[in-house]
């Protein structure tokens, strides 16, 4: 494949931007919390848990509520429940394939996935999809770097993978800790308002960071199907910025 001379690559998040896990999960969520006798609180909860692996995610909702159990048993139930999902249902978000075949098609760079889903999950909805092979192989999981997102290892790891520069790569993603992640990583970054809103995205990055997010680094997009000629004209006004 033909780089650009300026981008170099795409970076893609796994959940919430190339298959419709969200909803799903939340669902499990609250249902788990529900049958401990509590609400969950998702716009409270889900910013914190949004872009941690499983296990991490159970440890903020035992903090959070008095379940009466540890976090290793509630992630065990949970996991049973998430498991079926990615086997048998979660679909690509509505659009992504046609984008990204797109995006291959205008700009001839390689893209990368670069995710903390956890890779049974992955390889089930894998076996299914075929991401890895949509991907040439490039798929990342972020516990092979020291820090998760909103580190931005995970990123820089996975534009190496693809000989890119991260600061000349574009990055899906859904979540505070994923923004804050492609940004640290110097890359721009398309945000899908579809998990959080863009209000919520901006708020919790900057708290996240202590500053107010630069949104000139920004795109919020609330879907693919809707959102595809501003998506390129972001990409080319990066390309722009590179030559000069």
């Amino acid at each position: 494949m033909m780089k650009s001379s300026n981008l170099e690559g795409f970076l893609f998040d796994l959940d919430g931007v190339i298959i419709d896990s969200e909803l799903y999960r939340d669902k499990v969520t609250s249902n788990l919390v529900s049958s401990f006798g509590f609400k969950y609180d998702r716009d409270k909860l889900k910013p914190l848990m949004s872009g941690k692996p499983s296990l991490e995610c159970m440890k903020i909702l035992t903090k959070a509520y008095p379940l009466n159990t540890t976090s290793e048993e509630l992630e065990s139930i949970r996991r049973k429940k998430i498991e079926q999902l990615y086997r048998k249902e979660i679909p690509f978000i509505e659009g992504f394939l046609e984008l990204f075949l797109e995006l291959n098609r205008r700009f001839h760079v390689p893209s990368a996935v670069a995710t903390a889903c956890d890779k049974e999950y992955y390889n089930l909805i894998d076996s299914r999809l075929n991401i890895t092979k949509l991907f040439q192989g490039h798929v990342y999981s972020s516990d092979i770097v020291e820090n998760h997102k909103p580190s931005p290892d995970i990123f820089i790891y996975a534009a190496k993978q693809i000989r890119a520069n991260p600061s000349r790569c574009i990055v899906f993603e859904d979540s505070p800790f994923g923004i804050v992640a492609g940004l640290k990583a110097g890359s721009r970054v398309i945000a899908i308002t579809r998990t959080f809103s863009k209000e919520v995205l901006l708020e919790k990055s900057g708290e996240l960071t202590g500053k107010k997010t630069d949104k000139n680094k920004l795109l919020f997009i609330p879907d693919y199907t809707n959102s595809a000629g501003r998506i390129y004209s972001f990409i080319e006004n990066k390309i722009k910025e590179l030559e000069n």
